[in-house]
C-alpha cells in the first residue's frame, strides 16, 4: 500500500472514533438511536511485559500476533482487536520475525499484512504452516494477490481499511474453531 494513503485511514479512524464517541444528535431517525456504539480505541488496558517493547493486553478472549511492516497500522489494528476482547501477544513489522514471534507466543491466531518487504505474509504465512500445521493465520491486505490467499494456507483475507465489525465476526468465526482445552491453556501459558 502506498505509505499517503496510511494517514488517510488513520484519520478515517479518528473520525470513525469521533462519531462513535459522539453524543448522538437526533436527526429523526430512529436508526441513529438504536445504532451499536463501541468505544474506539478501547479503554486503556493494564499493561504486562511484551514482545520486542510492544505493549499486550492482559488474557481476555484469544491470544493473536500482529505483523505489519508499518508500525501505525499495527498497532491501530491491534488497539482493534483490543476492543473485540482479545489479547494481543505482540505486534511485528515483518514476515521474518512474524514467523519468530509465532515459535515464541504461540497464539491462536495470526494477523498478517499480505505486502510486506523482503519476506511477504503469504511466505510468512506457508513458513509458520511448516512449523505448526494448526495455526490460524488471516492475511490483511488494501490490495488483495491476484491469486488469493489460497496457496499461502491462510483461512482468509480481510481488505484494508479493515472494518471492526467484520473484524469482529472474522474473530469470533475463529474463536469459535478452537477447541476449548486449547482456549483454556493458552490462556494459562
Amino acid at each position: 500500500m502506498p505509505f499517503f494513503l496510511y494517514p488517510l485511514i488513520t484519520a478515517l479512524c479518528s473520525l470513525d472514533w469521533a462519531l462513535a464517541t459522539a453524543e448522538p444528535r437526533n436527526h429523526g431517525t430512529e436508526a441513529l438511536e438504536n445504532r451499536r456504539l463501541r468505544p474506539f480505541p478501547p479503554k486503556k488496558t493494564p499493561i504486562v511485559a511484551g514482545f520486542i517493547g510492544m505493549k499486550v493486553s492482559p488474557s481476555e478472549g484469544m491470544r493473536v500476533l500482529i505483523a505489519d511492516d508499518l508500525r501505525t497500522v499495527g498497532t491501530s489494528l491491534a488497539d482493534m482487536v483490543r476492543s473485540c476482547n482479545h489479547e494481543i501477544v505482540a505486534v511485528v513489522g515483518s514476515g521474518l520475525e512474524a514467523i519468530q514471534a509465532y515459535t515464541v507466543h504461540r497464539p491462536d491466531l495470526v494477523l498478517m499484512d499480505y505486502w510486506m518487504p523482503n519476506l511477504n505474509g503469504a511466505t510468512a504465512c506457508r513458513n509458520i504452516l511448516a512449523k505448526d500445521p494448526t495455526a490460524r493465520v488471516i492475511l490483511v491486505s488494501a490490495w488483495p494477490p491476484s491469486n488469493g490467499v489460497g496457496d499461502s494456507g491462510a483461512l482468509t483475507l480481510l481488505p484494508k481499511p479493515v472494518d471492526l465489525d467484520r473484524l469482529e465476526a472474522t474473530l469470533d468465526g475463529v474463536a469459535e474453531t478452537l477447541p476449548a482445552d486449547e482456549e483454556a491453556t493458552s490462556r494459562s501459558g
